[in-house]
Formats: C-alpha cells, sequence, structure tokens
C-alpha cells in the first residue's frame, strides 16, 4: 500500500514537471511539511531557506535617565520577522515589526537577563528561534566627564569626574569656579541680582563684595535701584538719557522723573519718564492742544516761534498770489493779487502811463505791471506784445508784435505816414552799405560815398573805393580810353580825351565834364557835358533840373532855374530853409542831398532846430520832411 501512494506522488510529480516545463516544487502543508533545509513559504511550497537564527550577542549598556535604543537582527527562514520579548524591565519595549528596543531607564541596574524571540514568515505558524541576551543600565558612558564643584570652606573650586566602568569617580577639583551657579564655600548658586560674576571663587559684584540685599549689582557696582538715576528700576536705566529735553532728572521709587521741559519741548504723552518728548511745532504750540494750523489764510509755512513772551503761531511766507496788507497777522494773507495789488501791496498798476494791468502767472508768485491788451497802453503810441506796453515803432515789435526789425539788423521805419516796416535811418545801420530813403543798398559804382552818386570819367574814373566812398580809376590809360574807345568824349575835335578827375573836362569843344547815362538797366552811356548850363547836369553829373511837369528848367551857372512861372521857390518848401540864391530865382534846400537842390512837392525843408524825430538815427527833423517841421517820427524826412 506504501509503495502505491509513493507511486502517486512519483506520477503527480511527473505530471507537474512536464505541465510547467521545469523543475517542480514540492507541496506542503501542516500535515505533509518540507524536508530539512527547505520551509514552506505562503504558497505552500516548499523552497530552500538557511536556518533561522538570532545573530545579535550583545546589548549595549543603557545610561540611566537617558534614551536607550538598539536592533535586533536575524538571518535565515523566510521574511518577514516578527519579535517577542521577556524583560525585568518595565521601560524596555520591543517593536514587534523591526525588532528595535528602546526605553528610558530611570536608575542604575546591574546586569539582567532578557529573553527575545524571532518568527519568520512560514506558511502556518512559522518557524522560531529564541535567544538570551544581558543589559545593565549604568550611571556614565565611557567616555562621558562632567564638571564638578568642591567647597573647601572658603570658595568653590571647579574640576572635573570621569566615567569608569559605568560609573562616576570622585570630583578631581584643581581650580577656583568661575560659574555663578556654583559659587562661594558651599559652591551654591550667586544671590540673584546682588552678583555679577564668581571671583576667585567666591560670589562678587564688579569686583568688590556681594550687594547688600537692599541694593542690585549694576555694571558700575551696587546701587539703589529706587533712588540711582543711572539705574532707576533696573541696572542700565539711566534717566537722563531716557528723560529727553528736561531739567532736574531724578529717580523716585524706581520711577523716572522731572521737574520741568526744556524751552520749545512738551510732554503729551503722559509718561513722565521719557521727558519732554514732543517738540513744539505748529501743531503743538504752547501747549499739547494748541494748534496754529487751519488758523491763517493763504500762506506758506505756518509755524510756532518761541519768544521771549512764550510761543506764538506765525509763518513764513504768503502763499504765491497772496499779499498781507492789512498788517494784521492774525488773518494771514487776505489780499489777492490784482491790478492796484500787484505782486505788492504799494504796486498799483492803474496809476501808470502805460502798464496799466498786472500780468505775469500769480501761482508761482511772479506779477508785474504789464497789459493784456491794448487797452492798458497809451492809444496810438504803444501796442501790447508779451504782456508789456511797446512803442509801435520798436526795433522788435515794428507796427506789429510779430514784425522783430533787430533781428534782421535793421530799425523800425515809416517810409509814408502811417506806414511802418524795416529798414534803416543812417549808413550805420546798413553793414558796410549805404542808406537810401530807408532801405540799405550796397555801396558800388552807382552808389560811390552817397545814394545815386554814379562813378564816371567825369566824377574821377569808373570804380567806387568802398572804405573811402571814392571813385577812382586805375590807370590813364582806362579813363582815355574807356569803353573801348574815344567815343566817351562824345563828338569832339581829333585828339579829344576824357581825363581822371571830376576837375579835368573832357577835351575840345564847350564840354567840361563826362558824365553818365543809364539807357537801359545795366546799359549806360556817356557824354561830356557843360555842368555850368546843361539842365541835365547842372553842377555836375546827376543834376536833373526837372520841373514839376517833367520837363527841364534852366541851368544858370551850375544852379537850377526854374523861371518865373513857378514862383522863386516851391510852396511846400517855405523860407528861410529854401533861400539860398533867392536873388537869383534858385530854390535849395541846405539840408537836403547836397545843398544845391529844392525838395519835392508836398515836402517841407527842415533843419533840425524844431524838434520831431524824423532826422538821422530818429533825431530831430532834418532834411525834407511829410509834415511840418517838429511833427515828424522816424521815416518821415529824406536826406538824400
Amino acid at each position: 500500500m506504501k509503495l502505491g501512494i509513493a507511486r502517486s506522488v512519483l506520477c503527480l510529480s511527473i505530471v507537474l514537471c512536464s505541465c510547467s516545463g521545469g523543475p517542480s516544487l514540492e507541496l506542503c502543508s501542516d500535515q505533509n511539511p518540507c524536508r530539512e533545509g527547505m520551509a514552506c513559504n505562503p504558497q505552500q511550497q516548499c523552497v530552500p531557506v538557511d536556518p533561522l537564527e538570532i545573530v545579535t550577542e550583545f546589548l549595549p549598556s543603557a545610561k540611566a535617565g537617558a534614551p536607550f535604543e538598539a536592533t535586533l537582527m536575524a538571518q535565515g527562514g523566510l521574511t518577514p520577522y516578527h519579535w517577542r520579548m521577556e524583560s525585568p524591565y518595565p521601560w524596555l519595549s520591543l517593536d514587534a515589526e523591526t525588532g528595535v528596543l528602546r526605553g528610558t531607564p530611570t536608575g542604575v541596574s546591574a546586569v539582567q537577563p532578557i529573553t527575545v524571540t524571532v518568527t519568520d514568515g512560514s506558511y502556518g505558524s512559522g518557524r522560531s528561534r529564541t535567544r538570551q541576551l544581558a543589559l545593565a543600565v549604568v550611571e556614565c558612558q565611557s567616555t562621558e566627564t562632567v564638571p564638578c564643584f568642591v567647597g573647601d570652606g572658603s570658595a568653590c573650586r571647579g574640576g572635573v569626574r570621569l566615567c569608569v566602568e559605568g560609573t562616576w569617580t570622585d570630583c578631581a577639583s584643581s581650580v577656583p569656579s568661575a560659574d555663578l551657579e556654583h559659587c562661594g564655600p558651599d559652591c551654591a548658586a550667586c544671590p540673584a541680582l546682588r552678583a555679577d560674576r564668581c571671583l576667585d571663587g567666591a560670589c562678587s559684584c564688579a569686583g568688590g563684595p556681594v550687594c547688600p540685599e537692599a541694593k542690585a549689582c549694576c555694571e558700575s557696582g551696587c546701587a539703589d535701584l529706587d533712588i540711582s538715576t543711572q539705574h532707576c528700576g533696573g541696572c542700565g536705566n539711566d534717566c537722563a538719557a531716557r528723560a529727553q529735553h528736561a531739567t532736574g532728572v531724578f529717580c523716585d521709587g524706581g520711577r523716572c522723573d522731572y521737574e520741568e521741559c526744556e524751552p520749545g519741548y512738551l510732554d503729551c504723552d503722559g509718561d513722565r519718564e521719557n521727558g519732554c518728548e514732543q517738540e513744539q511745532d505748529a501743531a503743538h504750540c504752547g501747549g499739547c492742544a494748541e494748534s496754529c494750523l487751519g488758523r491763517f489764510q493763504n500762506v506758506d509755512g505756518v509755524e510756532c516761534l518761541v519768544t521771549d513772551g512764550g510761543p506764538v503761531c506765525g509763518f513764513r511766507a504768503c502763499r504765491n498770489g497772496f499779499l498781507d496788507c492789512d498788517g494784521n497777522p492774525d488773518n494771514g494773507c487776505e489780499q489777492t493779487f490784482d491790478d492796484q495789488h500787484c505782486g505788492g501791496c504799494r504796486n498799483d498798476c492803474t496809476t501808470n502811463a502805460s502798464n496799466r494791468a498786472c500780468v505775469g502767472h500769480f501761482g508761482t508768485g511772479n506779477a508785474h505791471c504789464g497789459c493784456a491788451n491794448a487797452g492798458h497802453c497809451q492809444s496810438g503810441a504803444e501796442q501790447c506784445c508779451g504782456e508789456t506796453c511797446s512803442p509801435l515803432m520798436d526795433d522788435a515789435h515794428c507796427g506789429s508784435c510779430e514784425l522783430d526789425c533787430a533781428v534782421q539788423g535793421l530799425r523800425c521805419v515809416s517810409p509814408e505816414p502811417g506806414q511802418l516796416g524795416c529798414g534803416c535811418l543812417g549808413n550805420a545801420d546798413c553793414a558796410g552799405g549805404i542808406c537810401c530813403g530807408f532801405a540799405c543798398r550796397p555801396q558800388d559804382e552807382d552808389n560811390c560815398g552817397g545814394c545815386n552818386r554814379s562813378c564816371g570819367i567825369g566824377f574821377g574814373g569808373p570804380h567806387c573805393d568802398i572804405s573811402a566812398g571814392e571813385c577812382y580809376c586805375q590807370d590813364d590809360g582806362e579813363c582815355r580810353d574807356f569803353v573801348g574807345s574815344f567815343a566817351t568824349c562824345g563828338t569832339s575835335a581829333e585828339g579829344s580825351r576824357c581825363a581822371c578827375g571830376p576837375s579835368d573836362a573832357c577835351q575840345g569843344g564847350a564840354a567840361s565834364q563826362c558824365c553818365r547815362f543809364q539807357t537801359a538797366p545795366g546799359v549806360y552811356r556817356y557824354e561830356c557835358l557843360d555842368t555850368a548850363s546843361n539842365p541835365a547836369g547842372c553842377g555836375r553829373c546827376g543834376v536833373l533840373c526837372r520841373k514839376v511837369d517833367g520837363t527841364l528848367g534852366m541851368c544858370d551857372q551850375g544852379r537850377c532855374y526854374y523861371g518865373g512861372e513857378y514862383g522863386k521857390c516851391p510852396k511846400s518848401s517855405p523860407a528861410p530853409h529854401t533861400i539860398a540864391g533867392q536873388a537869383s530865382g534858385y530854390c535849395v534846400c541846405a539840408t537836403f542831398g547836397a545843398g544845391d537842390g529844392a525838395c519835392p512837392e508836398g515836402r517841407y525843408c527842415c533843419d533840425g532846430t524844431d524838434g520831431g524825430f524824423g532826422g538821422p538815427e530818429g533825431g530831430p527833423d532834418r532834411g525834407c520832411c511829410v509834415k511840418i517841421c517838429g511833427q515828424n517820427v522816424p521815416g518821415d524826412c529824406i536826406f538824400q
């Protein structure tokens, strides 16, 4: 029968091997345990294992009062392991899963045995192994030392105790103690607050004896905390430093106090110990609740002023755009800038001849008398330009604020009545040129030393010396053969020639000067004239005896004569300024041109003795002027 069962098991093993394709595993159970060297796993299969055993042989000693911990170690069998313990120590516990022993012993104990058991994770109740271990509880560890103190009857000495085989040795004292907690003959703690050091094994305060009970030990020595101003109520609490801006500082009952505040300071927080913390200012002027703020209108810099009579409220300045004109500082700055108070209480613009309005930027405090429109300026004589009244003939604002003649290097002139523009009043305005009828002309052969003074052979030569304002020729050949032939001297006899200089006449016939005439722009002809009698060049080239109807009058001895039908002098040029040569009937204005001709129709001849502003550089009326002498403005008179 047994042989049959064995054969059945063998056949089952063969079937399992052939089905799995690998080596077969023996099955196990409580009734069918595995053979030696094998263990039954949770799948009830026999697997090879090492023998289960506890490998921990010794436990370290535990120290009384210190946490103890040790880990038990096992090997072999099947994991996980499960631990249990039998111990005489109630303080010791074992973690069944990790095998960790831990606890804190409360006292010293001799070596005691503890029994530990480990059970592996085999199928069923598992396999178990038990081992007995020894555990002692000692005072100390062998490498430890602790400080120690021993009194010698007069002082405390310090040393160390060694740990020998888990027990402390006696104290080996050698040096005086410096520990405040172990000081004096009994090595006890020094009395609190009365000593600050342990000196040579004895309690001390600042190097001296311990303070009596009524005093405390502070940095400087023993102090009465009830009355010491340096240590009031506690060491280092210095009343002089804490009670700020106060006089008569003292300590009373351990609290700082003072007699009175310094000038300019107040005690507003009610804390006498910190003194007078509040500086007098605009919000606290003479008292904690006395405020200057909101008292004054339109001011800047409200402040509290310390005076001999005590603190008073004030302010540094009026706000921009306001003035204090009533002399009452209590109401601040009551007056706004206006035409009668323009930047100052007494600056009244309305009393001015011009600039009768207050203008500027009041918000920045910039105010001055000026104009906002032409109504604030002198009527007919000024205009309002950039908040300032300016003369109509101001070079920078000529007739209008936008016309700036000065930037062009010119002057403001009036070529015709009621007409203003940029021009010149004299040669100085023309930068090397000449001023002709308010307009600058370059000085050249047509205007050499004067307006319309043309250079020619009869006037010193065809060229103009600009620096000297005189005509000249470069050589005699140029004068004799100007424009290439003797034709410049007319059709005179053979051998005639033109010489340089107005004093040298054309040679031949009655001709005395060689004069140039313009026939077209840039085109000239030359002709020898008798300047003593020729009305086309009377007295010199260029002087034309033209009558009012455009025809030529007569030339007598180099002066124009207009005949009886026109009167002796033009009616617009009354005596005495045109009286020269009156007996011969010649009309001249001595201050016009070269002084050898009369003023044009409609003009007055003025000699500068009647005032006015029509003369050169805006001086008195001089020359031929559009108004009666003395009533002209710049630009009304001509001089050439």
